[in-house]
């Protein structure tokens, strides 16, 4: 049992070391493969720096709220 731990340890090793080093040599073509795609509005449904300002507060607010509520010590039941 020994020799298969040692075999399953040294072709974990192997792989290990084997693997980057064949995708590196592949050869690759990557010509043609991009898309050409023009960038309007990069942060997406005309939201602006200050809105993500904004929403950050929110939902900063909704975390301390939820505190709160979770933090009452009062019991449910009478």
């Amino acid at each position: 049992m020994k020799i298969a731990q040692k075999f399953a340890a040294g072709f974990v090793g192997f792989a290990l070391v084997a693997a980057p080093v064949a995708a590196s040599a592949a050869p690759v073509s990557f010509e043609g493969v991009r898309a050409n795609s023009q960038v309007e509005e990069a942060m997406g449904l005309g939201e602006t720096a200050e809105s993500n300002w904004l929403l950050i507060l929110l939902g900063a607010a909704a975390v301390i709220g939820a505190i709160l509520v979770i933090a009452d010590d009062e019991p449910a039941s009478p």
